[in-house]
């Protein structure tokens, strides 16, 4: 319901109390009011009203020399402007006023007096000292026109509350007597009628406007009428008849009945005083069942009488919540009685000063042990007489009341957490506004006490700048926080740089979560400055560390444990073949690369890759291997350096590679060489030289090739074309057919090196015939002489390289010293072992050979012939031509000999004249036959003895066999001696086999 303040003209019309009433009447017609308050100095005393006027009209009150403080009413009736406008009619109905003067209310009790029924501690009618708070005054008029539906409970019409007795009088009367009726009467009007027929209206605004003309009062009232009246029809409601008045700004309706005759006349005050009659009786029912209603809900209620403060009405569950049995035992009794000693006092305070409150916790004071908490709210209301009453409602909150204590002592500890911890913790509105923060914040932030909390975002901001981790300037409009607020969407964990004017700066991480409940943001920082100098540092010692490894010559990757590579160097980069925009990471066996251990033996990606379990010792620590990319290899040493977790498990893996392939390669075939020199030195043949060289040629084979074929063909006779060193892989064969003259390393004297044979034109007389791989071809000299060329061929395009060559090179230097002395050393053995004069071998080389022949015979089955020859009558020879004819004698016999035999049958001079022959393969009977031919030989061959003297010698030749003659040597020689006794016997001249006769 409205209350005064709404409804009262602000504008007041005032006059000091020495004013002339003409004053008066001039500003009441001029503003068209009803009233003017009087005035001394700033107190409302009185006021002159229209009915005033009237009443001074008519007793002859001369205006022009009366002051208005002798003729206006005092002790003002007056109320605050928090009374309701039912209660402001009640007054105004009890006093008989029709003008309320509208009052503030003290500052000083606004807290503790304001409301409801206010009026009823203080005089309705001011004292003489007047009115020092008047801010309005309202009359039915001002009531009418802020009239509600809600006024209309009850339908009425008009005919419900119409004046039926009307006061007329004729249109041709004096004013004068007019004036009186009204007054005598106290009549607001009066009809106006001509011959029975209502033609006008006087009202107590004509009467203003006629003082105010002047004019004498014995003129005709038709001078100063106005016309008549609006006419309704008597049914017309109540509410409708308001709203026309309201409409045309008239204060008074005729009424006609259904055969248009005038039967009623309804003003503003008739509809007032029927309105707040019907207004009374529908709240009087609505109270009933209001009251009902009360009884069914689950709260507890009672209605308070306004002045005792004692139970009118409860609900039953009310009276429970109280410890009573029943409603009845509460009627009567003191509402405060039923609480505990605080809330009954402050209840009881409230209760005297008309102060409704909202959620008051009391105690019951219960009859029976224990407790019972209540929330109680009130209010002032009029009962359906019009009364003061107090509604008192109550809940039960004892479980409530526990749990909100555990909620305060949570609250406490929340309240202590926050302002002890040690994040930083701000509150801000959704304009910016911090609202609330803890001592941490303040102290990073350097904020005001908490006592400032009219401070913004934007204006702590002109102190501070924010930046990011890249250094963009963070902006903090008020459009920023209302556009994070509608995202819903927490930020955690964002790192900020704040810069202060003084040069400081903090890194803090800030996190945010807005609160779309309350419209607010909770931002959380917490203090990393420590942590990201340190960080920076760690930056900067990285980026420094990466600097270095960017420029190392060792190949640095870093791997997980799965084998998967992070990151790497150039110098890696370009031993693995990777570049710049491979992506990383990536598995290190998917790149084209293959590790080999030093003698070329894959070694699984893996063992170099990955790592598992915890262990401590890295497996390789500077191993050499190889890596080949593509065509290419690089030699290194290797070394694997796992970083460990807390765990103990490994987190990653560092491998280092230093490529010293020209330094190991050169190592290499340091060792190489150095090798096969003191195998070469060991050697005892020639043939042994030629087959380490062989063996330290197929050693060259690499990771990314090896050799296929090694061919060594001399070139000297008498060997030219025997192949000195032969080897080939099964795959490959030599044609066999060798021409010096086309070969053109040979031809030429410098190496051929054909890389790739399916690209370059080789020689025509190499002997592997294939159409693809590389080979190369040098000579073999010993001594400043060619003896040999050297024929190398591998699968692998670009085997040969010039390191390979070198090495290569290298090993035929170091063979030809060793050939050389072999050759040197074979020639000087050979010369022990033949006699100078006949180019026999001599007695020695029978003696070591012999016994292995005879050995290799009895394991092969192999048969052998012995001759023993002896030149007939030598001595005599010797004697009578002398020591030269009896050399020429050897040389000629030892030359024939030579001829009758085969390459793998031997002559030795056994001593003096004596030859022994061995047969190999020849039997007793073959042998008779050879030594038969070498004697006729001898006999028919002549020795020149001077200028023209020409002699000529015999043989006689004795024959033994293996083995039927004898298994030994000496067994041999034996036997074969006894034949050439028997021959001699003969005659000489002859040969003669070994019979056992003999």
């Amino acid at each position: 319901m409205h209350t005064l303040a709404s409804l009262a003209s602000r504008e007041l019309a005032t006059l000091q109390g020495e004013a002339l009433l003409a004053d008066a009447i001039t500003l009441m017609s001029d503003k068209n009011i009803s009233s003017v308050l009087v005035a001394r100095g700033l107190a409302v005393v009185g006021i002159i009203t229209e009915r005033d006027l009237v009443r001074l009209v008519a007793t002859g009150v001369d205006p022009m020399k009366t002051t208005v403080e002798a003729v206006m009413t005092g002790q003002l009736v007056h109320l605050p402007e928090t009374v309701p406008i039912d209660e402001a009619l009640y007054v105004m109905e009890k006093e008989k006023v029709r003008h309320l003067v509208v009052t503030g209310v003290d500052p000083a009790c606004a807290v503790d007096e304001p409301g409801v029924e206010l009026y009823r501690k203080h005089q309705l009618r001011a004292d003489d000292k007047g009115i020092l708070s008047a801010k309005g005054i309202i009359t039915y008029t001002d009531v009418v026109r802020k009239l509600e539906e809600e006024f209309f409970k009850k339908p009425l019409t008009v005919s419900d509350c119409m004046s039926t007795s009307l006061h007329r009088i004729d249109v041709n009367s004096a004013i004068r007597a007019a004036f009186v009726i009204m007054n005598d009467q106290r009549l607001s009007s009066l009809l106006v009628d001509r011959q029975g027929k209502t033609v006008g209206i006087l009202t107590e605004r004509d009467v203003v406007r006629f003082v105010r003309s002047g004019e004498s009062l014995d003129n005709r009232v038709a001078e100063v009428m106005s016309p008549s009246p609006m006419t309704v029809s008597q049914d017309v409601s109540l509410f409708e008849a308001a709203r026309i008045m309201e409409q045309h700004r008239i204060r008074r309706l005729l009424v006609r009945d259904p055969e248009g005759h005038i039967c009623g006349m309804v003003s503003h005050s008739d509809i007032v005083r029927a309105v707040r009659k019907n207004y009374r009786a529908v709240l009087q029912g609505e109270a009933a069942r209001s009251r009902k209603a009360l009884s069914q809900i689950g709260e507890g209620v009672a209605d308070l009488d306004g002045n005792s403060f004692r139970v009118l009405w409860i609900n039953s569950l009310g009276a429970d919540m109280l410890g009573l049995n029943s409603c009845a035992e509460a009627l009567g009794w003191e509402f405060t009685g039923f609480l505990d000693a605080k809330g009954a006092e402050q209840l009881h305070r409230d209760f005297i000063q008309r102060t409704p409150r909202d959620a008051v916790y009391c105690t019951a004071a219960l009859p029976k042990p224990g407790e019972r908490h209540l929330w109680l709210s009130y209010e002032m209301i009029r009962d359906f007489r019009g009364g003061s009453c107090i509604r008192v409602v109550f809940r039960d909150i004892t479980a409530l009341a526990s749990a909100q204590e555990k909620l305060e002592a949570e609250k406490t500890r929340l309240q202590i957490s926050f302002h002890a911890s040690r994040e930083g913790i701000l509150i801000l509105t959704e304009k910016g506004r911090l609202i609330e923060w803890n001592r941490r914040a303040r102290e990073l932030l350097r904020l005001p006490d908490r006592a400032d909390l009219t401070l913004t975002v934007g204006e702590w901001r002109q102190e501070v700048r924010i930046l990011d981790e890249t250094g963009r300037l963070i902006g903090s409009s008020e459009d920023q926080f209302q556009a994070f607020l509608e995202t819903g969407q927490a930020v955690y964990d964002q790192l900020l740089r704040f810069l202060f004017h003084d040069g400081s700066s903090l890194w803090l991480m800030v996190s945010a979560s807005p609160v779309l409940t309350s419209r607010c943001i909770i931002v959380t920082l917490y203090d990393v400055t420590a942590r990201r100098q340190k960080e920076l540092e760690i930056q900067r010692s990285e980026k420094k560390y990466r600097t270095l490894i960017h420029n190392l010559t060792e190949a640095v990757l870093l791997l997980t444990p799965a084998g998967d590579v992070l990151d790497l160097n150039p110098a890696a980069r370009e031993i693995l073949q990777i570049t710049e925009d491979q992506p990383l990471p990536h598995p290190l066996a998917e790149f084209y690369c293959t590790f080999v251990d030093r003698d070329g033996r894959p070694i699984p990606t893996e063992e170099i890759a990955r790592w598992e379990g915890t262990r401590r010792k890295a497996p390789f620590k500077d191993r050499e291997i190889g890596i080949i990319t593509g065509d290419r290899i690089y030699w290194g040493v290797l070394t694997q350096t796992p970083t460990f977790g807390q765990d103990g498990a490994v987190e990653s893996m560092i491998v280092t590679f230093n490529d010293l392939t020209e330094y190991m390669e050169s190592k290499r075939q340091e060792e190489l060489l150095l090798t096969c020199s003191i195998d070469f030195a060991r050697a005892t043949t020639e043939d042994e030289v030629y087959t380490i060289l062989a063996h330290y040629l197929r050693r060259l084979g690499r990771a990314n090739g090896k050799l296929d074929a090694i061919l060594l063909r001399a070139v000297t006779n008498p060997t030219q074309g025997q192949a000195l060193i032969q080897w080939a892989d099964s795959r490959f064969h030599f044609s066999g057919d060798f021409q010096p003259a086309r070969c053109k390393a040979f031809a030429s004297g410098v190496d051929l090196i054909v890389k790739d044979a399916r690209i370059e034109y080789g020689c025509p007389a190499h002997e592997i015939n294939a159409d693809s791989g590389s080979y190369f071809c040098t000579n073999l000299s010993v001594a400043g002489q060619v003896v040999g060329v050297l024929h190398l061929y591998s699968s692998s395009a670009g085997f040969f390289d010039d390191q390979t060559a070198r090495v290569v090179r290298s090993l035929l230097a170091l063979a030809a010293p060793t050939i050389s002395n072999m050759r040197l050393i074979d020639h000087n053995r050979r010369l022990s072992l033949i006699d100078p004069l006949t180019g026999l071998h001599n007695r020695r080389y029978l003696e070591q050979t012999m016994e292995s022949m005879v050995a290799q015979a009895h394991d092969t089955d192999r048969r052998f012939s012995l001759l023993m020859a002896d030149i007939d009558q030598f001595k005599k020879f010797n004697d009578t031509f002398g020591h030269d004819a009896g050399d020429k004698a050897l040389r000629m016999v030892a030359a024939n000999v030579r001829n009758c035999l085969r390459e793998e049958d031997i002559a030795v001079r056994f001593g003096g004249e004596e030859i022994t022959i061995i047969l190999m393969g020849a039997t007793k009977d073959m042998g008779v036959g050879i030594a038969d031919r070498i004697r006729k030989r001898i006999e028919q061959t002549p020795i020149e003895i001077g200028d023209d003297h020409i002699q000529y010698v015999t043989l006689s030749i004795g024959v033994s066999a293996f083995p039927e003659d004898g298994k030994t040597l000496e067994k041999l020689i034996q036997r074969a001696d006894v034949a050439l006794y028997e021959a001699k016997r003969r005659g000489k001249n002859c040969v003669a086999a070994f019979e056992r006769a003999q």
